[in-house]
Formats: C-alpha cells, structure tokens, sequence
C-alpha cells in the first residue's frame, strides 16, 4: 500500500513538473514572439518613415502602403512592389537635390524580398509534408536540436533579416542625405 502512494506522489510530481515545463516553454515561445513582431512593426515603421521624406512628385507609392508588409504571406508578394517603390522615390528626390543617391537599398531590398518569398514556400510546403510542426516552431528550439530542414530555415531567416536591417539602414541613410539637402 505504501509502494502505491509512493509512486502515485512521484507521478503527480512529475506531472507538475511536466505542466511547469509547458507553461515556461509556451511562455517562451510567446515573449519570442512578441519581440519579433514588435521588431517587425519597429522596421516597417522606419520604413514608413523614411518614405515620407521623398517628395511627393518622386512617390511611386503612398508612403502609408508600407503597412501592408505586417501581412503574413502576402508580405511575400508587397516586398518586391513595396521596397523598390521606397527606394525608387527617395533615389528620384536625391536626384532631383542633384545628389548621387546610388540604389538607396534597392538590391538589398530586392534579396530580402526573394528571401522572403523562399520562407514562405518552404513553410508551406513543409506544413504540407508535416515537417514543421506548428509556425515560429524553429524559432524557440535550440539550433543543435533542430533538423537539417529546420537549420536551413533558420539560416534563410537568420539571412532575411539582416538583409531586412540593411535595407532599412541604407534607407534612413537616404532620408538623412535629404533632409541635409532641405
């Protein structure tokens, strides 16, 4: 009798114990997340911003459409229309102060945008092939715990954004050559 409530005190313990576990990964997972959208939404802002200092004759987009990269998935297709258009607007507005704007992050928002549109297919095709267990999963687990296909993830991810900061800054870079030239 006693071997009995031992063991059933050791299996509740490990239940909690298991419970515990759970809530701190899950609790993980969500302060990941909350960092990495509030990352996002501080980049796109950025972005948004430095759209604003293009003149408005030089604006091949609203500077307020930017927003629309905080869309999943679709984001995959509005990078290659909405990073271009930026940089094609403040490069005109550098030009037209008769300053050499270069590409004002255009190549590297072109590579961020193929990034992008990479994830997204790898994602879904690996949701399809069960893969990837849930979306984010890659994000919380430990690298020398992660699969061949979920390492290669990480380093697309790892790749778009770093390209996504470069782009940003070579934008703010613009924004700031204009503003001198106000």
């Amino acid at each position: 009798m006693l071997t009995v409530l031992a063991t059933t005190g050791s299996n509740q313990a490990a239940g909690e114990a298991a419970a515990i576990g759970m809530m701190a990964g899950f609790g993980v997972f969500c302060g990941v997340f909350v960092v990495m959208v509030a990352v996002t939404i501080l980049l796109v802002w950025l972005i948004y911003d430095s759209a604003k200092a293009a003149s408005p004759s030089h604006r091949t987009m609203e500077p307020g459409l930017v927003w629309l990269l905080l869309i999943p998935v679709f984001n995959a297709f509005w990078n290659f229309k909405a990073l271009p258009a930026v940089s094609g607007s403040l490069a005109g507005t550098l030009r037209d102060q008769g300053k050499e704007p270069g590409d004002c992050g255009r190549g590297v928002g072109m590579i961020f945008s193929i990034l992008v549109a990479i994830i997204v297919a790898i994602d879904i095709i690996a949701s399809v092939m069960g893969h990837v267990a849930h979306p984010g999963s890659r994000y919380v687990s430990a690298v020398a715990e992660l699969g061949a296909f979920e390492y290669v993830l990480f380093l697309v991810d790892l790749a778009a954004l770093v390209t996504f900061i470069l782009y940003v800054v070579q934008l703010r870079g613009a924004k700031t050559k204009i503003l001198a030239g106000s």
